[in-house]
């Protein structure tokens, strides 16, 4: 069961980290790192959550009861966000769906969603036969797990493509 109020739960808890803000004049150095820490790790959920339920507006076409004709159109005028991040985010949603360990990953926060955009070049190249996280390809690629991920490495780019696994 869909419940909106646990989406009013999390605005609630941003603007509430925001009315402290000034206080980090009193904070050490530490705990600032740890603050930008939590910060950044709730950033990363926050982009998994959205690019998830982008994807689940462009399944359920809830765009249009908003004058839209396309979600990334919808997002572009609601979120503020450029037509490539609206689109990026739409594809992260769907990667996320396809490689349920990569979601996991991401909610636990062992990933962020560059990593996610990553993995839909993957997707995109290698086809969906490989869409299993577990699959022998993706672990010889760092991309996942990576600080800063890079574009694939030349081994994945001439995996051939036929083979399920």
């Amino acid at each position: 069961m869909f419940e909106s109020e646990t989406y009013a739960r999390i605005r609630q808890s941003a603007a509430t980290a925001v009315s402290p803000r000034t206080d980090t004049a009193l904070a050490t150095g530490a705990q600032i790192c740890d603050a930008l820490r939590a910060v950044q790790q709730a950033q990363d959920i926050l982009d998994g959550i959205q690019a998830d339920l982008m994807t689940r507006l462009e399944d359920t076409a809830g765009y249009d009861d908003e004058g839209a004709s396309t979600v990334v159109g919808w997002a572009t005028r609601e979120l503020r966000l450029t037509r490539p991040q609206a689109r990026q985010r739409l594809k992260a949603g769907r990667t996320l769906q396809a490689l349920s360990d990569a979601s996991d990953a991401l909610a636990e926060g062992r990933i962020r969603l560059d990593h996610v955009h990553e993995l839909t070049g993957g997707i995109t190249k290698l086809g969906s036969a490989r869409r299993s996280w577990s699959s022998p390809i993706w672990k010889p690629c760092s991309v996942a797990r990576a600080p800063n991920p890079q574009p694939w490495p030349d081994s994945a780019r001439s995996a051939p493509t036929s083979s399920a696994t």
